[in-house]
């Protein structure tokens, strides 16, 4: 009895740092990109590794991409968020506080913890379109 795949096996079809919100790539088939302020349909959150030796990012193009399993989800804020708040994708991946997120933005989750500002890590309830 084989044991049920819980991410999806993706390449990185461009750079990928650490805790941002992963999309499908249109580029190429099995490929994944970091998501921007307008896209839907998020597959996951990176987790925290990086590449070997002096790397920041979690891959580059054509590396193996890492999502984080579960519902409870570690991600990186792009701006001050308050607990309690809905999430939503903001600019490279990074989250933003879905009131002051565009029209046309989607929601991710809602946060467990409070950010202080661009580059805080915070736990996130993973809720993908909890706006539909």
């Amino acid at each position: 009895m084989s044991e049920a795949q819980l991410t999806p096996n993706l390449r990185a079809g461009g750079d990928i740092n650490p805790y941002r919100v992963v999309i499908c790539s249109t580029s190429a088939d099995n490929t994944g990109i970091e998501a921007n302020a307008t896209d839907a349909f998020p597959l996951g959150i990176a987790d925290g590794s990086t590449k070997q030796f002096d790397s920041t990012l979690h891959a580059e193009s054509g590396d193996p991409i890492s999502l984080q399993t579960g519902l409870v989800m570690i991600a990186e804020a792009g701006e001050a968020i308050t607990r309690g708040s809905k999430v939503a994708t903001g600019a490279t991946g990074k989250l933003e506080a879905a009131d002051a997120a565009a029209a046309g933005d989607y929601n991710v989750g809602v946060a467990l913890e409070s950010a202080s500002g661009d580059g805080a890590l915070i736990r996130i309830y993973y809720m993908p379109h909890a706006n539909y």
